[in-house]
């Protein structure tokens, strides 16, 4: 199963029925079976899961908690 899940950020490295999506940013919206329902690259809205790279979200630098302590 691939690591992509819904509401995730991937970025299209193949597709060659609509060339003109390679390298689009596209947000995915569901996954069925071997292909995901994206948002981003009209107008073809399913890709198939091999033609997407996931793009891993970085941790929010504001929830981040640093055990240091503060001295004064």
């Amino acid at each position: 199963m691939s690591e992509l899940q819904p509401g995730m950020l991937a970025l299209v490295i193949g597709y060659t029925m609509f060339p003109m999506h390679l390298g689009k940013i596209v947000k995915v919206v569901s996954i069925e079976g071997e292909a995901a329902k994206v948002t981003g690259a009209e107008p073809q809205e399913y890709g198939l899961l091999k033609h997407l790279l996931p793009i891993k979200p970085e941790a929010d630098p504001l929830d981040v908690t640093h055990k240091e302590e503060l001295h004064a």
